[in-house]
């Protein structure tokens, strides 16, 4: 549709240059609610995403963000007290998240990995990402299982097995 063209324009440049959220993007974004950022952009070229510091830093209202393919970095104080925030969905590929990225989401009770646990214990987390515990991660899978936290997606929302 030409609106949704229209945003992914602005998103594409005003927001980032190619495979970068740039810090503050859309902090104290009052009325952001929902991301689901593209999985590729128009022209099928998938980025090798880094989310900035402080991208989307005291978004109050924000409640669900499905990060895209190729994020490898969430920057500092990234996701900073967004409240609101309950659940993220993390791409396979990440490889750090920094200082802080996640504190003050005090609502966060959901981590979707788009891998297992094996790969989870692989990124970088620093230390001061208490809200990242491991109690609240769930891992993905095509096909039902009922052994730990599994999910799989209907439509984009993340949904449990």
């Amino acid at each position: 549709s030409i609106v949704t063209t229209n945003i992914m324009n602005i998103i594409r440049y005003a927001i980032f240059t190619p495979g970068f959220f740039k810090s503050s993007a859309f902090i104290s974004c009052e009325n952001l609610t929902t991301v689901n950022l593209p999985l590729k952009d128009t022209i099928n070229q998938t980025y090798n995403f880094e989310i900035g510091r402080q991208a989307f830093a005291s978004c109050v209202k924000l409640q669900s963000i499905v990060l895209p393919k190729g994020t490898h970095i969430i920057d500092e104080l990234a996701f900073y007290n967004c409240y609101k925030l309950s659940y993220i969905v993390i791409p396979a590929g990440v490889e750090q998240i920094k200082a802080n990225a996640f504190n003050g989401c005090y609502s966060l009770d959901k981590i979707y990995y788009e891998l297992d646990e094996i790969d989870y214990a692989m990124i970088e987390i620093d230390s001061t990402n208490t809200s990242l515990s491991l109690d609240k991660v769930y891992y993905y899978s095509k096909t039902e299982k009922t052994d730990g936290k599994w999910w799989y997606y209907v439509g984009w929302v993340p949904t449990e097995w």
